[in-house]
């Protein structure tokens, strides 16, 4: 999948996620993930919002722990990556 493709995909899971959502994917030979991604909001979108509400602009928050643990269990050799993100509406993290 290109970053471009990608990047859509992630803002459509942001769209219809719930607040604290888990996203949970491997990654095969491209490291994908949305440490990757440039996620700050424009002026434009803060005007029409009328607030920030994610001061950093981070939408996504990647479960290190937790998807570290979870990849060295598995029993797959072939992907070289398996990430768990939890998504952020409120600036909670």
């Amino acid at each position: 999948m290109s970053v471009e493709n990608y990047s859509k995909l992630m803002e459509k899971i942001y769209d219809n996620a719930n607040e604290d959502a888990l996203l949970a994917y491997w990654n095969l030979i491209v490291e994908r993930n949305s440490e990757k991604l440039d996620y700050k909001k424009t002026d434009s979108e803060i005007a029409v919002n009328g607030k920030e509400k994610n001061v950093d602009g981070k939408k996504f928050e990647r479960m290190k722990e937790i998807d570290s643990r979870l990849h060295k269990r598995d029993m797959t050799f072939f992907y070289t990556d398996f990430v768990v993100e939890k998504v952020i509406k409120n600036g909670n993290s």
